[in-house]
């Protein structure tokens, strides 16, 4: 199995920070009101400065680009050259 494999399918999607809390109490509250909606994953970081950070993210399940292949590449390169000579 490779690496890839392992990985969920949400990996490197981007969490934006929703707000900022100086107790975890008040920054739970927050996150259990925005996990209520079905749509979101919401997370709980404590920065450096000791305060809370409530961020979510959006979950849509986005399908990974298809690769191209080396012959399609090159059928491409082939075609733009037949151009260039008319």
């Amino acid at each position: 199995m490779s690496k890839q494999d392992k990985k969920s399918s949400m990996y490197g999607k981007a969490w934006k920070t929703v707000s900022t809390y100086d107790d975890y109490n008040q920054a739970d509250e927050k996150r259990v009101t925005l996990s209520e909606n079905k749509g979101v994953q919401v997370k709980i970081r404590r920065s450096a400065d000791g305060k809370f950070n409530v961020k979510l993210r959006p979950i849509e399940q986005s399908d990974p680009a298809k690769k191209k292949s080396k012959s399609d590449r090159n059928k491409k390169q082939k075609k733009s050259a037949r151009k260039n000579k008319e």
